[in-house]
């Protein structure tokens, strides 16, 4: 029998295995099936009034009876007001996934670095508020052919009061590299050893910079006991060589899948 979800189900579901990540429970929307008294398995994702976006979690073990849940939940989610629903699954085909109306989207693999310090040719600063419109600007052109290719909206990235405030937030995390007060480049870092947002500037690629901001977010990372890891989607095979030339190394891997919903009538 398939349900909608309610968070009085989230202590019978927080036992079955999930494919993709931990929920707000309270939060959440969504179809469970039921049988014989308990629950079989879910499709669920994260509500937020006047977001356009959400990824669709699936809660039980692997298999067909995932299709009419994945075709219910995307339903309630355009029901919602909705526009894309997205979900990470183990790498692989997963034919119930489209079968419930998921269509393949991109890879991301896994890296994890393996070797000594690197040679450091660069000396990256702590971001500043000051930077945010520059720095703002680096990562929107940097990512945009990503976003475009794989057709993640809004392609360009656009300055907001929100993303300024995070960036202040984690202004520790964030580093910079200079050249005349020119931005080069930029890394972010976070406790868990991630590197992320890895990005040069058009004027200055093919310079060495990405391999010289790589060698000191390693070196930063090592220093402090961390193992450094990043991702990148498959479709990045220029970063991809990069980093497997600098000791990184593909531990797993995982497939993304997305559905773009029709307005509600």
């Amino acid at each position: 029998m398939l349900i909608s979800y309610s968070p009085q189900q989230a202590e019978a579901l927080s036992s079955l295995p999930c494919l993709f990540q931990q929920l707000p429970w309270d939060r959440c929307r969504g179809i469970v099936h039921w049988e014989g008294g308990l629950p079989r398995a879910a499709a669920l994702f994260p509500f937020v009034p006047f977001q356009k976006r959400t990824a669709l979690c699936l809660f039980g073990e692997e298999g067909e009876h995932f299709a009419p849940l994945i075709a219910a939940a995307l339903e309630q989610a355009r029901s919602l007001g909705l526009r894309l629903v997205t979900t990470d699954l183990p790498y692989g085909s997963h034919p119930f996934a489209e079968k419930g109306g998921l269509v393949p989207w991109f890879t991301i693999r896994h890296m994890v670095y393996e070797g000594e310090p690197l040679p450091e040719p660069l000396s990256p600063i702590p971001y500043e508020d000051p930077w945010y419109r520059a720095y703002q600007d680096l990562i929107a052109q940097a990512f945009l052919p990503l976003r475009r290719a794989m057709d993640v909206p809004p392609h360009r990235m656009l300055p907001s009061v929100e993303d300024r405030f995070s960036c202040a937030q984690h202004r520790r995390d964030i580093f910079l590299s200079l050249k005349n007060r020119q931005l080069m480049g930029a890394v972010s870092l976070d406790e868990s050893g991630l590197l992320n947002n890895l990005a040069v500037s058009p004027a200055f690629q093919g310079q060495g910079v990405g391999k010289g901001i790589l060698a000191f977010a390693v070196n930063r990372l090592l220093a402090q006991g961390q193992t450094p890891t990043l991702e990148v989607l498959d479709w990045n095979e220029k970063a991809v060589r990069l980093y497997e030339s600098q000791g990184f190394v593909t531990r797993s891997r995982r497939s993304l899948y997305r559905r773009d919903l029709p307005p509600k009538n």
